[in-house]
């Protein structure tokens, strides 16, 4: 789920999301310096929560 004017295409997101991690708060840094990188030079805000389902 991307929210507000999150400028990150799905492919992008797809694409970042299909990587190994060790662990969520790994992959949650990862994809926040990914769209921090992507936006130019524009400030925002980014939060993102990471969760991992397992049985």
């Amino acid at each position: 789920m991307t929210t507000d004017g999150a400028a990150l295409n799905e492919e992008w997101l797809s694409r970042e999301l299909s990587r190994e991690f060790r662990t969520p708060q790994e992959m949650s840094e990862f994809i926040a310096r990914s769209a921090r990188s992507s936006e130019n030079g524009r400030e925002d805000d980014i939060s993102i929560i990471t969760v991992r389902i397992a049985r």
